[in-house]
């Protein structure tokens, strides 16, 4: 073998490295300053606690009370972007939805073949139910129960995208 395969190979060996790896090589590869730093220290309190708002039952409640967000948790870099990385809604209001969601697919009748809402034909249908009482609204597939969920699953919603739609066509 000459000088130049090797060469080659270990550039092919190289071209690949694990997010892991790379962080801690440049993490090893900074230097610190040894001036004192211009920013004011930020106060904190023995004790003090994350906090967020629950998007259900707008209480504030500690981050704990709040479950990580699987896909995005080996993103976190910091203690503050730990608030971002959790679910919207609080443990709480997670087993009171998955209550209703349980007791709406007890009542409900059996599944068709066709979404209740836009009538097309599928095998993916899913409970479509009042979060506020909890009744059973009908089976839908999982655009129509998207759609009707991002339009704040309420007339008014639905009736404020029907106005825009019939003023903008």
């Amino acid at each position: 073998m000459t000088n130049c395969s090797l060469n080659v190979q270990k550039n092919i060996l190289m071209i690949y490295e694990h997010p892991w790896y790379t962080q801690q090589r440049l993490l090893e590869s900074t230097t610190t300053c040894e001036l004192e730093s211009t920013q004011s220290p930020q106060q904190e309190t023995t004790g003090q606690r994350l906090t967020k708002v629950c998007s259900k039952c707008n209480l504030e409640k500690p981050i704990d009370d709040f479950r990580n967000e699987k896909s995005r948790n080996w993103r976190i870099a910091s203690k503050d972007q730990i608030r971002e990385y959790r679910r919207e809604e609080c443990k709480d209001c997670e087993r009171r939805l998955a209550k209703q969601l349980r007791e709406a697919k007890k009542t409900a009748p059996p599944k068709p073949d066709k979404c209740d809402c836009c009538v097309t034909t599928t095998d993916a249908l899913v409970v479509d139910h009042d979060h506020v009482s909890g009744k059973f609204r009908g089976w839908l597939c999982k655009s129509c129960n998207i759609g009707i969920g991002k339009l704040g699953d309420n007339i008014e919603g639905l009736q404020q995208a029907l106005n825009y739609l019939s003023t903008n066509v």
